[in-house]
């Protein structure tokens, strides 16, 4: 790999870094949720770095072009960030549903209280 394509790369990883830290501080992500992403960023920056152990483990495992290993590496790691949002969204939403039946039923028992005082 070029040196000059592996400082590009550095760059674009530092920036995707300091965007994840910038929208944490902004209380726009929770760093629960953000950590995967953060992980995600640093196992980037360290295959930049030791990019010859890639390409020796990628012959390892029989691929022919270290690239495939990459491009199956990453498309394995967004599977896993999108199966993470949907587990989460479930969760949100049955957490909805809950909060929205106690609250009718919170404001059937307020409606029923105010009716009992007007009589």
């Amino acid at each position: 790999m070029k040196t000059s394509l592996i400082i590009f790369l550095s760059i674009l990883c530092f920036i995707l870094i300091v965007s994840i830290f910038i929208v944490i501080l902004k209380k726009k992500m929770s760093l629960k949720y953000s950590l995967l992403w953060l992980i995600f960023a640093l196992m980037f920056l360290l295959s930049l770095i030791f990019h010859g152990l890639i390409e020796k483990f990628a012959k390892f495992l029989g691929f022919e072009v270290a690239s495939n290993m990459v491009f199956l590496i990453g498309f394995l790691l967004l599977m896993s960030i999108t199966f993470a949002l949907t587990s989460i969204i479930s969760m949100q939403k049955e957490k909805i549903v809950l909060l929205t039946q106690e609250l009718a039923i919170l404001k059937k028992k307020v409606k029923e209280l105010d009716e009992r005082d007007y009589l």
